[in-house]
């Protein structure tokens, strides 16, 4: 799917949603995993499942379906600077090398819709069903591992 694609589904939605008398609101991405427990909609798994979704929504007398769009926004991770990667071991330096290198060739998806989310928080769950391009899942693996990712496995 698209980013054009995704924009114009998550557009339908909302239009559906609406007309079925749930207030929508555009919410920011949530970042932290261990806020919320999540539960993905597993229902039809085709691109018209939102509508089981939405059902789901209306029959829980949902008070507010949240809507989530990401962008991919690669100003947000900068290159490595050349004086500190100098002072890295030869493995490390390679890793960032390859790591700009990649965040280089992503900057072709720069503002364009990779993920969208439609949800609702119910007792400190967020029950959601998303859809996302081909390369959004590539992108974010990038950005989210490696040197200055998100990625705090470690911890």
């Amino acid at each position: 799917m698209s980013s054009n694609e995704l924009d114009a589904l998550l557009r339908r939605i909302r239009e559906e949603a609406v007309s079925r008398g749930l207030l929508v609101f555009k919410a920011s991405p949530l970042w932290d995993d261990d806020l919320l427990t999540t539960v993905e909609w597993r229902g039809d798994e085709s691109d018209a499942g939102w509508r089981e979704f939405l059902d789901v929504a209306g029959a829980r007398k949902v008070p507010m379906l949240l809507e989530i769009a990401h962008s991919f926004d690669p100003s947000a991770f900068e290159p490595t600077p050349r004086d500190f990667r100098a002072r890295l071991d030869r493995e490390m330096q390679e890793e960032f090398e390859e790591r700009d290198q990649m965040l280089a060739a992503a900057s072709q998806w720069a503002g364009q819709t990779g993920r969208i989310e439609i949800g609702w928080i119910e007792n400190g769950v967020f029950y959601q069903w998303r859809r996302e391009t081909d390369w959004y899942p590539r992108v974010w693996e990038l950005v989210s591992s490696g040197p200055f990712g998100f990625d705090d496995s470690e911890e």
